[in-house]
């Protein structure tokens, strides 16, 4: 690629945001700096950035950093699941895992999901801790907890994080399952894994963090 062209793809993805931090995001994005360029970016909409800048992103080399950084930062997004999937598997694989956290083992995994109300099994979020499934089964007050269950191969998976105390796995699996969890049970498993977060919390910060 060009200087020439470089930069015009700078000052392109510079313009989508705020005026006032233009020098800053611009110095980010010349430095491939992932981490300062999050400084800039609203953690409500750093994702949607992401998607709608997709092809500058990959051709400066920044698609797969910013899109990990972005999936596990994001507090709330409007991209739609097909549109998730779609950039993810037009990622480099090889360079999202390696931008993860290691994967525990060779796999396959045994991975679970927790939902509630209408949200459906079809979703990236996994993890391999049912009660942390449980808990997001639980948390929300929409009815209907459930769970879900797959077993996946560590190719199929985009990335994997253990931030949050979550051991997430991004994934796409083929053929979930609905398990059969009692109420009582989901409902201990939840209380167990929201405990476990407010003592990591209390570990890290000194205090219990609102929320969990």
């Amino acid at each position: 690629m060009s200087e020439a062209n470089k930069d015009e793809i700078i000052r392109r993805l510079a313009g989508k945001l705020d005026k006032q931090v233009s020098l800053e995001v611009t110095r980010a994005l010349q430095d491939r700096d992932v981490p300062g360029l999050f400084v800039w970016l609203n953690s409500h909409s750093c994702l949607e950035f992401v998607v709608d800048s997709k092809a500058d992103l990959r051709a400066l080399g920044m698609l797969e950093g910013m899109l990990v950084h972005a999936y596990t930062h994001a507090k709330i997004h409007r991209v739609s699941q097909l549109e998730l999937e779609w950039v993810f598997s037009g990622c480099d694989g090889e360079r999202l895992k390696a931008l993860g956290d290691p994967l525990p083992g060779s796999g396959p995994f045994k991975v679970f999901r927790g939902v509630s109300g209408s949200r459906l099994a079809r979703g990236l979020s996994w993890t391999s801790d049912l009660d942390m499934a449980c808990k997001f089964a639980c948390h929300y007050e929409s009815g209907e907890p459930r769970v879900y269950s797959a077993n996946v191969a560590a190719a199929d998976v985009f990335f994997y994080s253990i931030g949050r105390e979550e051991s997430e796995f991004v994934v796409r699996p083929k053929w979930p399952r609905l398990l059969k969890l009692g109420e009582d049970e989901m409902q201990r498993r939840y209380r167990r894994a929201s405990e476990r977060i407010r003592q990591a919390n209390q570990s890290v910060y000194g205090q219990t963090v609102i929320g969990v």
